[in-house]
């Protein structure tokens, strides 16, 4: 009986380990943010309830209102990043990454990993007014992933990386 659940134990941490290790081909810090494959981003996919969100990042988050949890953490000694998972009627419908990089070429690599694991996973992006689309079909809803280089014009390196529910009349109201 030992022998089956140091066995089941083994194959989970093999699992976790290989995930990580898939996900470290776009880069370290990139695998530091995304920490896991599954989902959208993180684990967590449009249409998840607050408690499902909370379980799949395993922390409390930094601040929470009845809408928004947020979730904020480094990614290296000199990165840091905050994960805004925004919900209406109980649902998620939004979240939003901005990281910030002390070194541009850090931010640069980072970027670099989403547009590639992006790419790999939902085809060619489109270009956006400087920043990189993907609209995707899920099982709850059409999303809409921004990826912008907001470090552009900066010393340091910044990014955002947008999801939202496609066809959400609060969005569509903010786009017009």
């Amino acid at each position: 009986m030992r022998t089956k659940y140091f066995v089941s134990g083994l194959l989970l941490l093999l699992s976790i380990g290989a995930c990580k290790r898939s996900l470290e081909k776009y880069g370290e810090d990139f695998a530091s943010i995304m920490k896991n494959d599954d989902g959208l981003f993180r684990g967590v996919n449009i249409g998840d309830t607050q408690d499902q969100v909370q379980q799949t990042e395993r922390a409390a988050p930094a601040s929470f209102t009845e809408n928004v949890l947020t979730y904020e953490g480094q990614i290296n000694e000199t990165s840091e990043y905050a994960i805004r998972y925004g919900f209406e009627n109980g649902s998620l419908f939004e979240i939003i990454v901005d990281a910030t990089f002390e070194d541009t070429e850090d931010g640069v690599k980072v970027i670099k990993g989403f547009k590639e694991f992006f790419t790999e996973r939902y085809g060619m992006f489109k270009l956006g007014s400087g920043f990189c689309v993907w609209d995707v079909k899920t099982n709850v809803a059409d999303v809409h992933i921004e990826l912008v280089d907001d470090g552009e014009y900066a010393s340091f390196g910044q990014f955002s990386l947008n999801f939202h529910k496609q066809n959400d009349p609060e969005i569509q109201n903010l786009q017009q």
